[in-house]
């Protein structure tokens, strides 16, 4: 399909009404428009609906475009508000700090950091857990002009692993300190896991047994 402009003025050639000028063929403008209106349309799909923290800063670590999400994340009304800020303005400075660092590193060797776990403090002392990453923003000419980035919020996951760590201590040193045997077997009553009083206690039974077995073994000093 061939898209044409008009460019010309009223008059009257051969005695008819008709516009005077030039007719330019525009075959592709109309195009790159559409694929443009697309692709706006896309990214702002996702930023308004994704539930993580996706994000464009320039060169100087400054926010450009964020996604919803970031509302939730810094308590700010509109994510709007990000625009032209820094992770200075939400974070405390030993974590903005790092993030600037990693940013400029990127900016610096076009090289990604993928999958890195963060612990985020606040400005306002909330801590969160981030899983995420990052990589070069690239114009059209393969240019760097700032950084993207996506992370999840952990916080729950992190939170959960804690307290799974702690409860996997507090039964390590049951085992290891109670005076009283205990053992845990399976289906076929095969021990799975037994405290150290069990130890103990089937060590001392197994020597009473052999003694009394071999009552011409000698006692090892």
């Amino acid at each position: 399909n061939l898209h044409v402009e008009l460019l010309g003025t009223p008059g009257l050639p051969h005695r008819k009404p008709s516009i005077v000028g030039p007719a330019l063929t525009l075959p592709a403008r109309p195009l790159e428009e559409a694929k443009l209106a697309e692709a706006t349309n896309l990214l702002d799909t996702l930023l308004s609906n994704s539930p993580d923290s996706i994000y464009f800063k320039d060169l100087q670590s400054r926010f450009v475009r964020a996604s919803k999400g970031f509302e939730q994340l810094f308590h700010v009304p509109d994510v709007k508000a990000l625009t032209g800020k820094t992770d200075f303005d939400f974070f405390d400075t030993e974590h903005a700090r790092e993030a600037f660092q990693d940013e400029q590193e990127i900016i610096r060797s076009g090289n990604p950091i993928i999958g890195k776990v963060e612990t985020e403090t606040h400005a306002d002392g909330r801590v969160t857990s981030a899983l995420g990453g990052r990589g070069a923003w690239r114009d059209d000419n393969g240019n760097i002009i700032g950084t993207f980035g996506i992370s999840k919020d952990v916080t729950a996951v992190k939170e959960t692993e804690s307290k799974l760590a702690y409860e996997r201590d507090l039964f390590h040193a049951l085992l290891e300190n109670f005076p009283d045997v205990i053992y845990f077997k399976d289906l076929q009553s095969r021990c799975a896991r037994v405290s150290l009083a069990k130890i103990t206690s089937s060590m001392d039974m197994l020597q009473t047994r052999y003694a009394f077995e071999h009552p011409e073994a000698k006692p090892e000093v």
